[in-house]
């Protein structure tokens, strides 16, 4: 089977959302996880990563990105991945309904689940920055490229 597939998350991954970190980091009750996902579309790209995404676009390979964004979200997040001129080929966002969560390590985890054995055979490496998710691709024997200190 040829490896010829990355998945590459968004936050903190390709886009940078430090200016908006502070929504999401207080107490419990006190997190506006709406206006930190509105203000998404404000990131700026994270240029590294941006241009080894280009380079394995140039090498053939296929881009999927995997948020853990509402899908509601998508639309804007589309339009960020244009302005900001990263090419893809799928974009997926597996969270239903605003008011769900599921914690990103499993919701990708049965993301995957969901594709099967063929697709996952088909995966280079993944991209991302969060802890629990780099180890879950890990653990399931994928080549994780962890782009930043991901420990939240």
């Amino acid at each position: 089977m040829v490896k010829d597939l990355v998945i590459v998350d968004l936050d903190g991954t390709l886009s940078d959302p430090e200016h908006r970190r502070h929504l999401v980091n207080g107490p419990k009750g006190g997190r506006d996880w709406k206006q930190f996902l509105e203000l998404a579309i404000e990131d700026p790209v994270k240029p590294f990563t941006r241009s080894v995404v280009e380079s394995l676009v140039d090498k053939g390979f296929e881009i999927q990105i995997l948020s853990g964004r509402h899908r509601k979200y998508l639309g804007d997040s589309e339009d960020w991945l244009i302005f900001n001129g990263i090419q893809y080929d799928y974009i997926d966002f597996p969270r239903h309904g605003e008011n769900s969560y599921i914690e990103d390590y499993k919701l990708k985890g049965d993301w995957l689940d969901s594709k099967g054995k063929v697709f996952e055979d088909r995966i280079a490496c993944c991209i991302d920055d969060r802890d629990q998710v780099v180890n879950m691709w890990r653990k399931r024997g994928l080549v994780c490229w962890q782009v930043a200190e991901g420990n939240f």
